[in-house]
């Protein structure tokens, strides 16, 4: 992430093959910020783009800190990283590339403190 802050109007984006629609699919999407993070938690904005254009978009909450403020995750530095189940199971429809965007949904333009997100795909 640029170190002024994520703009909401930036979204990360990832692309994925996927060749076998029979299989199953557990995604796990991760989170790493600074110690100075200001808030709790995170809400991002997911959208998938399917093979055929079409979309899906989901919103997903990241708690990163207890109620009393202790930061959960693992450390690294002036930073944690921790990693949240997206979605179980769940079959893709189309064989083809699906690309995922990724916009934080904070009640700021720029966020700042978040490092870096990122996606994993494996199989259920």
């Amino acid at each position: 992430m640029p170190v002024q802050g994520w703009a909401y109007t930036e979204p990360v984006s990832f692309n994925a093959q996927v060749a076998d629609t029979s299989l199953l699919y557990d995604l796990v999407f991760s989170v790493k910020h600074a110690d100075n993070y200001r808030w709790q938690n995170a809400f991002f904005l997911i959208t998938t783009i399917f093979p055929n254009m079409e979309t899906s978009i989901d919103t997903l909450e990241c708690v990163l800190a207890t109620q009393e403020g202790e930061w959960i995750g693992r450390r690294f530095g002036k930073f944690r990283s921790i990693g949240f189940l997206y979605k179980q199971g769940i079959g893709f429809p189309q064989a083809g590339e699906y690309r995922f965007e990724i916009r934080h949904a904070m009640r700021e333009d720029t966020l700042r403190g978040i490092t870096a997100v990122g996606m994993k795909i494996f199989p259920h």
